[in-house]
């Protein structure tokens, strides 16, 4: 994995020059500063490998002011975000190297995280009044909001700040069977009115032909995915390598929230050995997970996204 990470959306795309067309080399310090300066970390307890990233990092933020500067204020070519920490995104320290766009991103140092809803899946408003309509419970549901405290959680619930398989949980204890029978499943047959996007499939198919992996990375339940795969006349998910969901192990734990997407390294790239390109519609999601350390693209249509992958070399 590259020792400097760049944080990438759909604000910030890299241009088709790369780093390496504008070579820079460190002044190299003679061998009595550099004992000097080795004596000194000692003392202090820095690790070398340490000094040398930093050094490393001090050298590619130059270039890269030198590139941002070349640009006129009227230019539409897009600049290079600053680097992020290696040390502090946990990568590996390794040698620097030379940065190239075109070999970046290749499938043997780099994953794909796809969200669910909005990207991967559409939401059915047919489907939905459909479900509503037929409803197999609508009196055991009726005596259940004469309960008290139920049309409250209703309330909270509909405020969007629940997840629906929580949600589900947390009526299922405090209400019995049968609020898991009339409500709790209607709430999950709504939460997956979904349509899988077929354009989105196809590019996946693409990035899996070309040896990428593939994962899930979703606030959707667990146990709501199960239910939506089920449902599905194909799975649309026996392709993907890996799937990470709210679950009540980690206490519901989503995006954008830090524990998500710790969840997420610890999970699927515990060593920090691969780059992960994140694809959400999510702006906050995009932010959460640049700061963690990946690649973000913020999803607004397959077109967009394809002319993204082509602008970092990896879609023709």
């Amino acid at each position: 994995m590259s020792d400097v990470t760049f944080a990438i959306s759909h604000q910030v795309p890299l241009p088709a020059t790369t780093l390496a067309d504008h070579s820079f080399t460190p002044v190299a310090p003679t061998p009595n500063t550099h004992r000097r300066q080795a004596d000194d970390d000692a003392a202090q307890g820095i690790d070398p490998d340490t000094r040398l990233v930093e050094k490393y990092e001090d050298a590619l933020k130059a270039e890269l002011d030198v590139l941002n500067a070349a640009q006129s204020p009227g230019s539409d070519k897009p600049s290079f975000s600053q680097p992020t920490s290696a040390l502090e995104a946990g990568t590996p320290v390794d040698r620097p190297r030379p940065y190239d766009t075109e070999k970046f991103f290749v499938p043997s140092n780099t994953i794909f995280a796809f969200d669910l809803h909005h990207v991967i899946m559409d939401f059915s408003v047919k489907e939905m009044l459909q479900r509503l309509w037929g409803h197999q419970h609508k009196m055991k549901t009726l005596r259940l909001l004469l309960q008290p405290g139920f049309v409250a959680d209703l309330a909270a619930f509909s405020k969007g700040n629940i997840l629906p398989e929580k949600f589900i949980l947390d009526i299922s204890e405090k209400y019995g069977p049968t609020a898991h029978i009339s409500v709790g499943e209607l709430v999950r047959d709504v939460a997956n009115c979904q349509t899988p996007n077929q354009e989105i499939l196809e590019v996946i198919m693409d990035l899996k032909q070309k040896g990428f992996k593939i994962y899930l990375f979703s606030n959707i339940g667990e146990n709501l995915l199960l239910h939506l795969r089920g449902k599905l006349p194909t799975d649309v998910f026996q392709h993907f390598d890996g799937f990470l969901t709210a679950r009540a192990a980690d206490d519901f734990a989503v995006k954008p929230s830090t524990r998500a997407f710790d969840n997420f390294w610890k999970t699927f790239v515990p060593h920090r050995d691969s780059q992960v390109i994140f694809v959400d519609d999510k702006q906050a999601n995009i932010d959460a997970g640049v700061k963690s350390g990946m690649y973000g693209i913020r999803y607004t249509s397959p077109k967009q996204l394809q002319q993204e992958l082509r602008k970092l070399h990896i879609l023709e």
